[in-house]
């Protein structure tokens, strides 16, 4: 199983709620309620995401968070890259192993990493928020 800090995955719910209210502002309480995120926690993350223009925020009666951008021009990549300070990262396998073995085996973490990048650059919060896999379609469109 792929492990995603809560940090991660926290930006990718809250930003996916945004992106479904766009382009309307929400407040951080309801925002935190809405997605089962705490609330610190979440303000901290936005914080950060609008610190990076991907979120923008007014205080206020009529303020709240609301997306920079487009939600389409966003991708999970560049979420996690906000966040995280890079895309996830699989640190499956010692580099010290010798031999034909771990020579696979690393080869195949390195062919996993390069899938999930892929999948985090082809995904945008628009996908998410209307439910999208893009990686399913792009699949079906190999095998035709």
């Amino acid at each position: 199983m792929l492990r995603v800090s809560a940090k991660l995955d926290y930006a990718i719910r809250a930003l996916a709620e945004l992106a479904r209210v766009a382009p309307t502002p929400i407040k951080g309480d309801r925002l935190a309620q809405t997605q089962g995120i705490p609330f610190r926690f979440l303000e901290v993350t936005l914080g950060e995401l609008r610190h990076v223009g991907i979120v923008h925020s007014r205080r206020g009666s009529d303020g709240g968070y609301w997306l920079e951008r487009d939600p389409a021009s966003i991708s999970l990549a560049d979420i996690s890259i906000a966040v995280e300070g890079s895309l996830v990262d699989l640190r499956a396998v010692p580099s010290d192993g010798n031999g034909e073995t771990a020579d696979v085996v690393r080869a195949v973490w390195d062919e996993a990493h390069r899938l999930l990048d892929d999948v985090l650059r082809a995904t945008t919060l628009a996908d998410v928020a209307a439910g999208r896999r893009p990686w399913e379609l792009s699949a079906a469109t190999d095998e035709a």
